[in-house]
């Protein structure tokens, strides 16, 4: 055979496969949109495509995805008619492969339903939905997302130790009042609390002598106090005398072992 009729041929053999593989890869485009009401969309196709769908918020919408779609050159798109859609914007949202998206600004969240049918795709919001006819497809209809419960607030810590003299003290979201009754328990000591000791605190002291960790619990707070120790052991802890500051001096019994009130 002739070579140049040989390649011809295959020239015009590659040509076709090509022609076909274009014509299997041509992307879908989107011919019309048309808002009919103030709730249903029609989106009309050159082919059946079943778009992606999902409700968004921040601002309120409802975004469908295309793909293998592009938008059609004397693509018009419509104003909102007001409703449920405010507006409506399409786009290319990728190029390789492409994906055409639709969105429809909505006025408020609302569920919907989503029917592709004979080459178009129609959208009705709101939540009085009609069935169509001949209607097949996988889509069901999804609700707007519940609104989110917040979190419980933080629990309350207080935990308090106390062993051969030795204290240690992590408190939070607890009031002053609390933290000294709980000292009481677990050391033994005489200690009056205040009406007034109510302002929460938030401390992690210690581990160390009592009378340290007591007096750095109590330094900074609206009180006067006088830590008086045991006859025995001065370095011990018997009683705790708080009174506000402003409101005059503890009354104490006179000991060698009180410690003067902090100022």
């Amino acid at each position: 055979m002739n070579p140049y009729l040989r390649a011809l041929r295959i020239f015009s053999l590659c040509a076709v496969l090509l022609g076909f593989a274009f014509a299997e890869t041509a992307p879908t485009s989107i011919r019309h949109i048309r808002q009919v009401s103030g709730g249903e969309v029609q989106i009309a196709l050159s082919a059946d495509v079943t778009p992606q769908a999902q409700l968004l918020a921040g601002p309120d919408r409802l975004v469908l995805d295309f793909p293998q779609t592009i938008a059609a050159s004397d693509l018009k798109i419509p104003a909102g008619r007001g409703g449920l859609v405010k507006s409506i914007r399409v786009g290319l949202f990728t190029s390789n492969p492409p994906v055409t998206r639709v969105v429809l600004d909505l006025n408020a969240p609302t569920a919907f339903q989503v029917y592709p049918v004979a080459h178009m795709v129609v959208v009705r919001l709101g939540s009085a939905q009609r069935k169509l006819a001949a209607f097949n497809t996988e889509f069901e209809v999804v609700d707007s997302p519940p609104p989110v419960a917040p979190p419980p607030p933080p629990q309350p810590i207080l935990n308090v130790q106390f062993n051969n003299g030795i204290l240690r003290i992590h408190a939070e979201r607890v009031s002053l009042a609390q933290v000294l009754n709980e000292i009481q328990r677990q050391t033994g000591a005489t200690i009056t609390v205040p009406p007034g000791a109510q302002d929460q605190v938030v401390v992690n002291l210690g581990p160390g002598p009592v009378r340290e960790v007591v007096a750095a619990l109590l330094n900074g707070t609206q009180f006067n106090f006088v830590m008086i120790g045991s006859d025995d052991d001065p370095t011990q802890l018997r009683s705790v005398l708080l009174t506000p500051k402003g409101g005059g001096a503890a009354s104490t019994p006179a000991t060698p072992n009180a410690q003067p009130p902090n100022q």
